[in-house]
């Protein structure tokens, strides 16, 4: 049973490790983990937006390292309406709402609810030569105005 906590604290001790790089001008700097990095839309990441203003934006990410080695493949858009879902749509192949989701959001008034979430991303690691597909687990969510 030691064993077990053991490995657990030893992996969590690797894990919490990754997020620091070695800084070789003798200042040690905590590295942005793109684990934590917020995904927004139209540079928003809650709270009302105006939808047809931002119908070419896309979903991407705020901080300058998380655009460096994270990209959006995919994700979902739902719209809620008195508590309702109506419109359940999703872009498999990308970061951009399709011409579909562009039709049917400009439908719905002010005061639905527009959510993005099951957004996969693509880690590119540069140290490990390799990319990794991950959901963030945080959904995107606006009020229409």
């Amino acid at each position: 049973m030691k064993g077990i906590a053991n490995l657990i604290t030893l992996c969590l001790v690797l894990f919490a490790l990754q997020g620091y790089s070695q800084d070789t001008t003798a200042h040690s700097k905590k590295r942005k983990s793109s684990w934590s990095s917020a995904v927004s839309f139209a540079g928003q990441v809650n709270g009302e937006i105006t939808i047809k203003d931002h119908l070419e934006d896309s979903l991407s990410f705020a901080d300058e390292e998380a655009l460096e080695s994270n990209r959006v493949k995919s994700f979902r858009m739902t719209v809620t309406c008195n508590g309702v879902p109506l419109k359940y749509l999703e872009n498999k192949s990308g970061n951009q709402l399709t011409a579909e989701m562009k039709r049917e959001v400009i439908k719905f008034r002010p005061g639905c609810i527009l959510v993005f979430d099951a957004i996969r991303i693509e880690w590119i690691s540069k140290e490990f030569k390799g990319a990794q597909d991950f959901n963030s687990g945080t959904p995107i969510r606006f009020t229409m105005k």
